[in-house]
C-alpha cells in the first residue's frame, strides 16, 4: 500500500493503535498529522517538520511482537523483549543504509531516529499514486512508451541498490509510486523484515512473501536470495502491469517444475505490440523460476533491450536521465569534436588527462560494480548533469567539457589557460622565472601536478588585464615553493610590499579569485536538516498513577547540581504534580511536556511552574523549576552539533558528530568561535544557521571556521551540501 495514501479501516488489516494527529516527536520537530498505512512491519504516517514542510514517518512497530502504552512501544511480552530490541535495530540500519542512496528514482530519507522506545525514519511525501493506479486510470498516458521509460528508470535504481551491496526483497505495484510528474519513486525496502525473520521462529510473520511478485526463494527461511531475486519481483511487477494480470507465484511454478509439469507461467512476448525488440522478452528472462537461469543483473537486463551500447550512470549528482549511450566506434569523433568547440581549455584539458583518464572517458571503462562507488573526488569533478541521447547513433553522450573542466579545476588546484597564453599564472609569494608561450598550433605539454608555476609579473599583469572577468572567476593555483623561498602562512603587509612591490597588482586579483567560488555551484536552500531543543533533567525520577492522577516522584538529584538555581524544592522523595498548571501525561517524558511551550532564558534554562509537595509534608507548593536547555542540530552534509550555554562564555556550538574526519575538517569536540569569511562570531543558539543562509546567498561553497581544539585555537573546513 503506497505510503502517500490515506488508509481505512478494513476487514482484512489488524487495527493498530497509531500515534493520535497532534502526537510530537524528535523534541517536537515532527508533527503527526493523521495515519497513512500500517502493516506487519510498521505503521506509516503523513507528518509536518519544523519547516513546515509535509513529510511521511514510518514508524517501526511490529504489531505480532509489541503494544503501545501511551505513545510509548512496549513488548507485549517479556520474551519477545530480545526480537523487539533486535528489529529496531534492523530497522534502523536498513534506514541509515537507505539514507546514503542518493537516486532520483529512490524515495528520499530525511532523517532516522528513535523515540517512544522504537524507531523511525522521515522521508519525502510523493504526491500521485502507485504504479497498478496509474496504468489502470484511463486518463493516463500509460502505453508502451511510458511502461519502458518507468523500467528503464526503475532498472537503474535497482542497479545503484545492488552496486550499494544492498538488496531491496519487497518490489511491487505498491512500492512503485508514480508522482505529479509522472516520475517513478521506489520505496519500502523490505530487507529489514527478512534479516528479522530469519533470526527466529517468532518472527516469521515479518518475511516478505506477496504471492505473485515473490520468487520460489522467498518462501523458504534463509534461502539465498540475491539481485536476480530484486530483479524477478520487479519483473512481476512489469507483468501486472502491462497484463492487467498477476503473474502465478514462484512456489507454483517450482512445484510444477519438480513434478515434471509444464511451467504454468504465460510469457509476454509475443502477446503485445509497440514495445522495442527484446523488452517483453527480457521481462520473461527475468522471470525464469530458477535463479540461475534469470538474468543475473540490471545492467544486462537494460542491454536486452537497448543494446550493448548502454550503461547506468553513477549518481553522485542527480542527472537528467539514468542511461548513458556508449559508441566506443564515435569516441574519437566525439573527442575532435570537443576539440574544436572548446580549444581555449584544451591545454588543460590535456593536464587533466595527465592525472585523472576518467575525467574526459566518462563511465565508458568503467564496470557496473564500479559505477556507483563515490568518493569526495569523483563529487568534485561532477560537475554538470549528464545529457543521454536514447538513439544509438554517433553522438550518443554530450561532454559538457568546459564546465567539467572547471569543476576539476576547483578540486586539483589547476590553472585555466587561454588561446596562446600557454603559461599558468603564479602565486605572487613564488619565485618567478621567464617561460616561453607555446605556439597556437602546438599540442601543449601534459602538466605535471607536482610541476611547479613559474611566470613574469609582466605576463601575469597582462594576462590579468586582458581577462579581468576570468581573473574573479578562475581558481588561482596554490604552487609548491622551491626550496629557496621560504612563504609565512601570515606575512605583515609591509614586508610583503617591500619584497614583492611590482606584483602587488597580481596579488590583489588573486585575493579576490580566492574568495569567489571557484566553479559554479548549486548549494542547498536548506543546508540545516533538523534543529531542535532538548533539557538535561537534573536528577533521577519514576512516573506513577496516584489516586489523583499521573505524578513524578524525585528518587535522587545529580550531585554537580546547583539548587540554588534549578530550585531549592528539588530534593529526593519531592513529588510533581503538574507543570505549568498541566497534569503529568502518561504519554510523554518530563522533558517532551516541559518542551510543549517553552521559552530559554539568556542564561541557558528553561523555567517551568510546578506544583510539588515534599517529602514529609501533607500540602503541596507551588515553585520554579530549572532546566539546562541544549540545542541539537544537524546539517544536510552529515555534521551535527550541541550548543549550550556555558555560564560567562556564553552560548557554545560544540561539534557532535562527523559524518568522517577528514585533514583540515571539523573533529567531535571541536568549539565554534567565528566563521572566517563572513567574521560572525558563534555565539547564539543560531549563529551557524545564520552564516550558512549567508554563506548560501553568497554562493560559497564551504565554511572556514576558527575553532577550539584541546585548549588552543585553530581553523577548519567544512564543505556546503550541494544539490
Amino acid at each position: 500500500m503506497s505510503h502517500n495514501q490515506a488508509v481505512g479501516a478494513t476487514h482484512d488489516e489488524p487495527q493498530i493503535e497509531g500515534l493520535r494527529p497532534g502526537a510530537k516527536l524528535l523534541r517536537g520537530q515532527y508533527e503527526i498529522i493523521r495515519f497513512l498505512s500500517n502493516g506487519g512491519f510498521g505503521i506509516t504516517y503523513l507528518a509536518r517538520d519544523s519547516l513546515d514542510r509535509d513529510v511521511v514517518i514510518k514508524e517501526c512497530y511490529p504489531g505480532a511482537l509489541c503494544q503501545r502504552n501511551g505513545d510509548l512501544v512496549e513488548a507485549a511480552n517479556p520474551d519477545h523483549k530480545d526480537d523487539l530490541r533486535a528489529i529496531i535495530d534492523l530497522f534502523i540500519q536498513e534506514a541509515r543504509n537507505h539514507a546514503r542512496l542518493v537516486h532520483p528514482n529512490i524515495v528520499d530519507v530525511h532523517q532516522v531516529f528513535e523515540d517512544n522506545n522504537t524507531a523511525y525514519i522521515a522521508m519525502d511525501l510523493i504526491r500521485g499514486c502507485d504504479l497498478l493506479d496509474y496504468v489502470e486510470n484511463p486518463d493516463n498516458e500509460s502505453g508502451p512508451d511510458f511502461i519502458v521509460q518507468v523500467t528503464e528508470k526503475m532498472l537503474s535504481a535497482v542497479s545503484f541498490i545492488h552496486q550499494s551491496g544492498m538488496l531491496h526483497r519487497d518490489i511491487s505495484p505498491d512500492n512503485i509510486l508514480i508522482d505529479e510528474n509522472g516520475e517513478p519513486i521506489l520505496i519500502d525496502f523490505g530487507a529489514a523484515r527478512e534479516q528479522a525473520a530469519n533470526k527466529s521462529a517468532a518472527l516469521l510473520t515479518l518475511r516478505v512473501i506477496k504471492d505473485g511478485y515473490s520468487p520460489h526463494e522467498f518462501y523458504v527461511r534463509g534461502a539465498d536470495q540475491g539481485p536476480s531475486s530484486d530483479l524477478y519481483v520487479l519483473a512481476a511487477t512489469l507483468y501486472h502491469a502491462i497484463s492487467g494480470e498477476r503473474p502465478i507465484d514462484g512456489q507454483t511454478r517450482l512445484n510444477a517444475f519438480n513434478n515434471d509439469q509444464p511451467d504454468p507461467y504465460t510469457p509476454l512476448a509475443g502477446r503485445f505490440k509497440g514495445y522495442p525488440d527484446g523488452f517483453l522478452e527480457a521481462i520473461d528472462k527475468a522471470m525464469e523460476v530458477h535463479a540461475t537461469d534469470r538474468l543475473q543483473t540490471a545492467l544486462d537486463w537494460l542491454r536486452m533491450f537497448r543494446g550493448p551500447g548502454v550503461m547506468f550512470d553513477s549518481f553522485a549528482y542527480r542527472p537528467v536521465s539514468v542511461i548513458v549511450g556508449m559508441d566506443r566506434k564515435d569516441e574519437q569523433a566525439e573527442k575532435e569534436r570537443i576539440k574544436a568547440e572548446s580549444e581555449n581549455a584544451e591545454a588543460v584539458v590535456t593536464a587533466l588527462l595527465a592525472g585523472n583518464s576518467d575525467l574526459a572517458l566518462g563511465n565508458e571503462e568503467k564496470s557496473e560494480d564500479n559505477l556507483a562507488k563515490f568518493s569526495p573526488q569523483d563529487e568534485a569533478m561532477t560537475a554538470v548533469d549528464t545529457v543521454v541521447k536514447s538513439d544509438s547513433g554517433g553522438g550518443g553522450k554530450m561532454i559538457a567539457g568546459v564546465v567539467v573542466v572547471l569543476a576539476a579545476l576547483a578540486g586539483g588546484g589547476y590553472f585555466m589557460m587561454t588561446g596562446d597564453q600557454s603559461t599558468p599564472e603564479a602565486t605572487p609569494a613564488i619565485a618567478q622565472a621567464p617561460t616561453t608561450p607555446a605556439p597556437a598550433d602546438a599540442a601543449p605539454e601534459p602538466v605535471e601536478q607536482t610541476a611547479e608555476a613559474l611566470t613574469e609579473p609582466q605576463q601575469a599583469e597582462a594576462a590579468l588585464a586582458s581577462e579581468p572577468e576570468a581573473a574573479q572567476e578562475q581558481p588561482v593555483e596554490q604552487a609548491e615553493a622551491t626550496p629557496e623561498t621560504t612563504v609565512t602562512p601570515e606575512p605583515q603587509p609591509d614586508a610583503v610590499a617591500a619584497a614583492e612591490p611590482e606584483t602587488a597588482k597580481p596579488a590583489e586579483a588573486s585575493e579576490i579569485a580566492s574568495n569567489a567560488p571557484a566553479t559554479p555551484v548549486n548549494l542547498a536552500e536548506n543546508q540545516v536538516a533538523f534543529g531542535h531543543w532538548d533539557v538535561e533533567i537534573p536528577f533521577t525520577m519514576s512516573k506513577r498513577r496516584s489516586s489523583t492522577g499521573n505524578v513524578i516522584a524525585i528518587n535522587g538529584i545529580n550531585a554537580d547540581q546547583d539548587k540554588s538555581v534549578i530550585g531549592d524544592w528539588v530534593e529526593r522523595g519531592t513529588t510533581i504534580f503538574t507543570l505549568n498548571s498541566e497534569p503529568i501525561r502518561s504519554d510523554a517524558t518530563l522533558a517532551s511536556q516541559v518542551l510543549d511551550d517553552f521559552t530559554v532564558d539568556p542564561d541557558g534554562y528553561i523555567r517551568v511552574a510546578a506544583r510539588y509537595r515534599s517529602q514529609g509534608q501533607t500540602r503541596a507548593q507551588n515553585g520554579l523549576l530549572a532546566l539546562p536547555a541544549y540545542r541539537s542540530f544537524g546539517l544536510q552534509n552529515g555534521y551535527t552539533f550541541n550548543v549550550h550555554h556555558a555560564g560567562a562564555t556564553g552560548w557554545q556550538t560544540v561539534v557532535a558528530s562527523t559524518p568522517q574526519e577528514t585533514a583540515g575538517g571539523l573533529r567531535k569536540g571541536d568549539v565554534l568561535l567565528r566563521e572566517v569569511k563572513t567574521g560572525t562570531a558563534i555565539n547564539e543558539p543560531e549563529s551557524m544557521d545564520d552564516i550558512l543562509a549567508q554563506l548560501v546567498s553568497e554562493n560559497q561553497p564551504e565554511a572556514r571556521l576558527s575553532i577550539l581544539r584541546n585548549g588552543a585555537e585553530s581553523t577548519a573546513v567544512m564543505q556546503l551540501t550541494q544539490e
